[in-house]
């Protein structure tokens, strides 16, 4: 059975795609493997297809090599807050159409509601800066899953 996941894609990005002025700039679709790439102005959101899950990275448009999980940063970006979006990916579904439908909406809507701070985030003049206090928020919050030797 063919999933029709591009074009839930499309479609869930559509708003997103219209409303922010998104541009799709490269998509890949060979032998099992796909990923999409928008872009805006500040930020690349790249979107990477594992089994039935998609994976959302952020980069600065011009940075590529530091990339940011979009749950990691917005995880970050509200430090304070306990209603930073978690990832999700709907394994509970078994239909894997309806998986997909429901995980780019969430990705697309999370996207959507936090524009503003990730646009911020990615237009800061010291950038740099919080990328390295990301990845020290991440080291300390998931000290097993980023072990060094």
């Amino acid at each position: 059975m063919e999933h029709k996941f591009q074009q839930y894609l499309y479609d869930s990005f559509s708003k997103l795609v219209e409303k922010h002025e998104l541009i799709k700039s490269t998509e890949i679709n060979e032998e099992g493997a796909y990923s999409i790439k928008y872009r805006s102005d500040a930020f690349v959101i790249n979107l990477e297809k594992y089994y039935r899950e998609f994976y959302v990275t952020l980069y600065k448009t011009d940075n590529p090599d530091e990339g940011v999980n979009l749950f990691n940063l917005l995880d970050f970006l509200n430090i304070i807050s306990l209603n930073a979006p978690k990832s999700r990916f709907f394994e509970e579904e078994k239909d894997l159409d309806e998986c997909y439908k429901k995980q780019f909406n969430y990705i697309a809507d999370t996207i959507d509601e936090n524009f503003a701070a990730l646009n911020v985030f990615f237009k800061s003049e010291n950038y740099e800066l919080k990328m390295a206090e990301i990845e020290r928020f991440m080291l300390n919050k998931y000290p097993k899953t980023f072990k060094r030797d």
